[in-house]
């Protein structure tokens, strides 16, 4: 529009200038056209500041025309939500063959965690004595939500993807379709529920996790309460013909916030509410972890190399309890062990030995 207003006008004035040099005893319309000129100019200085440089006057006066047009439009947001990621469903293998690989990973690749793995244990117990289907088999009361409570990287988001892929083998679950979504896509002044219903669009029959979900409990803004978002995916989650299963990853804290808050147990009564308690993770535990992840680089540690390793992740999570005790720490200390172990000329092979271990050790 703006280009266009910008071209008519450049042509009157280019008509009245021609005029002009024909007939010049008529000396006003030079006056007027120099006038129109500047105005012209001074209207291009003014706003070239606040637009986009282009190539060429015509386009630069249209840009300034466009400005002036829009000044009054409505604003934008320039932080549009978060968009969830979803995560499809693995449509090649059957509930029978999810049942028995998550059966499998639960009792071989989950360290630690007995308590999580007797709560999951007395889910199934309950699946089997329902006279239930589907999720109305975890859940009479419509819809179910399970908190994962406990430290980071004690491994929850793992036990979370093989217990969907449970309910699925017991064909309490359609899908093992996972939406995921975080505090990103709850801006401050949203309405939770449309938020919720958008998230969950086309994907009915899927799992909502939400993760670092310490925000409902006590949400860093007023503008959009916790208490509100708990309401909205208690409506949501007995939305008919689907109901739905969400889960909570959150800390210890901010469960015991929202257990012990009236507002949250209004809206957490009305669904099958299921908790599943993470521990810090033991020694044991941490040094099957650091034993994985140098198998998947193709290192490993000697036999008689093993007490000093767990001797060393002792030591350091005594020095750091409460930031060294989870995977994420195994995998660092993996890579520098790997790392040191490698720049050493002296070492050969991947084998890390009882000397190497020692030397590493001394050289903390």
């Amino acid at each position: 529009m703006g280009k266009l207003i910008a071209t008519v006008i450049i042509a009157v004035l280019a008509f009245m200038a021609v005029i002009a040099l024909v007939k010049f005893l008529h000396l006003y319309l030079v006056f007027v056209s120099i006038l129109l000129w500047l105005v012209v100019l001074f209207s291009f200085l003014y706003i070239n500041d606040k637009g986009p440089a282009f190539i060429n006057n015509n386009q630069r006066i249209a840009a300034g025309f466009d400005w002036l047009l829009a000044v009054n439009a409505p604003a934008q947001d320039d932080h549009p939500p978060a968009t969830p990621q979803v995560r499809a469903p693995d449509n090649t293998r059957s509930p029978d063959e999810a049942l028995k690989e998550a059966l499998f990973y639960l009792e071989e690749g989950i360290y630690g965690q007995g308590q999580v793995k007797q709560q999951i244990n007395d889910i199934f117990s309950r699946l089997e004595n329902s006279p239930h289907t589907g999720l109305r088999a975890l859940s009479p009361s419509d819809g179910a939500i399970i908190l994962l409570r406990g430290p980071q990287g004690s491994g929850k988001t793992i036990v979370t993807s093989q217990f969907i892929s449970l309910l699925y083998g017991e064909k309490v679950l359609e899908t093992e379709e996972i939406i995921e979504a975080d505090r990103l896509d709850f801006p401050p002044g949203s309405d939770p529920l449309d938020i919720l219903y958008t998230l969950i669009d086309n994907h009915q029959s899927a799992t909502l996790i939400i993760h670092d979900a310490d925000f409902i409990a006590d949400p860093e803004s007023e503008a959009i309460s916790g208490h509100s978002i708990g309401t909205a995916i208690a409506r949501v989650a007995k939305k008919d013909p689907h109901c739905l299963l969400v889960i909570l990853e959150l800390s210890d804290k901010a469960a015991n916030k929202m257990l012990k808050d009236p507002e949250h147990k209004k809206w957490l009564d009305k669904l099958g509410t299921f908790e599943f308690n993470f521990q810090q993770l033991d020694a044991d535990s941490l040094l099957k972890i650091l034993v994985d992840y140098l198998q998947d680089e193709s290192f490993s540690i000697a036999s008689d190399g093993l007490p000093r390793i767990k001797r060393l992740i002792q030591d350091i999570a005594d020095e750091a309890p409460e930031n060294f005790k989870n995977a994420h720490s195994m995998r660092h200390l993996s890579e520098s062990l790997i790392q040191s172990f490698s720049s050493d000329e002296n070492n050969e092979g991947t084998v890390l030995t009882p000397a190497f271990i020692s030397g590493y050790i001394a050289a903390r």
